[in-house]
């Protein structure tokens, strides 16, 4: 089973050297995106796993506090994106990366020391900025590396990796739970911020120390410089003269129609409605099953995309499914 999905994930060797490149390319760059984005949701949906477990008493949440944390997080979310990928362009992503995540895994560890609903709104708005660094960011690396045919199942299981943190999330707070709440007089909600925290230490330093950069700027000693040469044509030299982003530009993108669609869709259903509707953990870990329907229909979804399979009708349905999952 095992030796079937990479080889379908590898597919046929087109290149000489390409099949062996490869296997580097997915070991050291496509593991630590994925380890990355796992830390990075596991992180960003710990307060919902919190709120649940007796953090909205310890800290005598009122009203819509909660909600609005939320919000504040997705304005630092949404202001960091654009800046996050045009910082690639100055500094070295080995560089970056792992910087980032060593902040945004000290704010997670903040965390545990707040007093009221209102210092984690000013935590949770700083770790929206750091950690729209990874996905944008990690897109931009994958397409230096993988060419178009390799690049579709990469991007799959790269935003799956960032689902199932959200998925095992909640298996994490039941086992801190169980075991670290009242130690050194702390409830368990806070030790969830620690070792989420934490966990994000060791993923840093394997970046740092492994992650090759781009193909023209890369120094990784296990890429040769006949691997550096098959890579470098992946991406394209920059035409002198640049094409005009306007309406015409988006009516000729390919699926603009689905893309329009589930945009639209994705952002007016409600999200993180869970800690409204449940109460303890055991409710919570129910709607961590649920992601891995959201994440087994990504995968398919990019897998199909991938392959030009794809029709109107059958993303309109897959993406209710995903939809009405994640809701959930």
């Amino acid at each position: 089973m095992g030796n079937k999905f990479i080889e379908y994930l590898r597919g046929k060797e087109s290149r000489p050297g390409e099949a062996a490149l490869l296997r580097k390319l997915d070991f050291f760059i496509l593991t630590f995106c994925c380890l990355m984005y796992f830390a990075n949701y596991l992180d960003r949906s710990n307060l919902a796993n919190a709120y649940v477990s007796g953090m909205k008493e310890d800290l005598n949440f009122q009203g819509n506090q909660f909600n609005i944390i939320n919000t504040v997080f997705t304005v630092g979310y949404i202001l960091g994106q654009v800046p996050s990928n045009l910082a690639l362009y100055y500094l070295k992503p080995r560089i970056f990366f792992p910087s980032m995540m060593l902040v945004w895994g000290g704010l997670t560890m903040v965390t545990a020391a707040v007093k009221n609903p209102q210092g984690i709104m000013a935590i949770r708005f700083f770790l929206g900025l750091a950690e729209s660094s990874t996905f944008v960011g990690t897109h931009y690396i994958l397409g230096s590396w993988y060419t178009e045919r390799e690049l579709g199942k990469r991007s799959g299981i790269f935003t799956a990796s960032g689902l199932a943190g959200t998925m095992f999330g909640g298996f994490i707070q039941t086992g801190i739970n169980s075991s670290l709440h009242g130690a050194r007089g702390m409830p368990g909600w806070r030790w969830l911020f620690i070792i989420d925290g934490l966990i994000t230490v060791p993923i840093a330093l394997y970046g740092l120390f492994l992650f090759p950069d781009t193909p023209s700027t890369t120094r990784a000693p296990y890429l040769t410089e006949a691997d550096k040469d098959l890579a470098s044509p992946v991406v394209p030299e920059r035409s002198a003269e640049r094409t005009r982003i306007d309406w015409a530009f988006a009516k000729r993108h390919e699926h603009g129609q689905q893309r329009d669609q589930c945009l639209v869709e994705h952002s007016l259903l409600p999200r993180d409605t869970a800690p409204y509707f449940t109460r303890g953990m055991w409710a919570m870990i129910a709607c961590s099953i649920a992601m891995g329907i959201w994440t087994a229909a990504l995968l398919y979804m990019s897998v199909r995309e991938e392959k030009r399979e794809a029709r109107q009708n059958e993303i309109t349905a897959e993406k209710v499914v995903v939809d009405v999952d994640e809701k959930v």
